[in-house]
């Protein structure tokens, strides 16, 4: 059920308020584009700084605009159990198809205390639910014994495991087994041969399609070579430079620079970019377009006919070729 390229949108701005007709826009061209589903309220979508009532607009937008062509899921979590069931149901009542629940946040509960506490959502709602582990945000770490709880609650369905360590990681996915649907939380997961069924991807708003033909060609492929190149090849340089500021800052300034009248200002207390992630994200940018123009076409079969070429004059001065419409 989820599966694939899910891009975890980010949350266009129009001053204080959301620009909901640019993220509608956002939406629908990353339908266009092929993408595998959709996440609502992430960290990419800044979803700590939004109301209850902005998370459910989004989702609102999100689920209407796709039509339910592919799966949307809304990031639900807090470090409160309470509100946490609120802002589900609220997923729910817009027509989520999952919520994420990252583990509670800042409070560092025990192993006991995160149980209970997806066990308190997953009675209270009737919605599959994603449990997230990010202990580099939550400072707090989710042992492979409690996902193995977890997998028996009814409702609990995917993981998303973002631990730093390896063997963590790959404990984490045993305790999954067969029970539990795993997503990375970003390309890297799988560029080092982490086995899952998904992605939660930032990339995927700058470039949906081509991330959704390296996910497709398995992100490496043996048969990439300097004439046959993998898709996945030409987005590492521009993985890199999303990850120089703390999420989703440079990824706005890259989808800015690809349709300009995408606001790449964040809400506070995030700033913008620094000048100097600003170049290097131009030159990453530029690279990608002069790799894809280079491509030959049996580099990537059908998906051609899908891509659009990324559109970047300059790493000075950035053209539109590929606006949501």
């Amino acid at each position: 059920m989820f599966s694939g390229i899910l891009t975890t949108l980010l949350t266009p701005f129009d001053g204080a308020e959301i620009d909901e007709s640019a993220f509608a826009a956002l939406v629908d061209w990353q339908l266009a584009e092929g993408v595998d589903g959709l996440a609502t309220s992430t960290i990419a979508g800044e979803g700590p700084t939004l109301s209850p009532a902005e998370r459910y607009r989004l989702c609102r937008i999100a689920v209407e605009v796709s039509a339910r062509r592919v799966p949307v899921l809304a990031a639900t979590g807090t470090n409160g159990t309470a509100a946490t069931i609120e802002l589900t149901r609220a997923a729910r009542a817009a027509g989520a198809s999952a919520a994420i629940l990252v583990a509670p946040y800042y409070n560092k509960p025990s192993q006991e205390g995160i149980f209970r506490h997806v066990e308190a959502v997953a009675r209270a709602v009737d919605l599959p639910l994603i449990v997230e582990n990010v202990p580099t945000r939550t400072n707090s770490v989710i042992a492979p014994s409690t996902i193995e709880r977890l997998a028996r609650l009814p409702g609990v369905v995917g993981f998303v495991d973002a631990a730093v360590d390896p063997q963590q990681m790959r404990d984490n996915a045993l305790a999954c087994g067969d029970r539990l649907a795993t997503l990375a939380p970003r390309e890297g997961a799988m560029l080092v041969g982490h086995r899952v069924s998904g992605c939660l991807s930032l990339a995927a708003n700058v470039a949906p399609s081509l991330c959704r033909d390296a996910w497709e060609a398995g992100f490496v492929d043996p048969r990439a070579s300097a004439e046959r190149p993998s898709p996945a090849t030409h987005l590492r340089e521009l993985y890199r430079a999303l990850d120089l500021e703390s999420e989703p800052i440079a990824a706005k300034y890259a989808l800015s620079l690809l349709w300009p009248g995408f606001d790449p200002q964040p809400r506070l207390p995030l700033a913008p970019a620094r000048e100097e992630t600003c170049a290097q994200i131009r030159v990453a940018l530029s690279r990608l377009s002069a790799a894809l123009d280079a491509m030959p076409p049996e580099a990537d079969g059908d998906a051609s006919a899908r891509r659009r070429p990324l559109s970047v004059a300059a790493p000075d001065a950035a053209r539109s070729a590929v606006p949501p419409s």
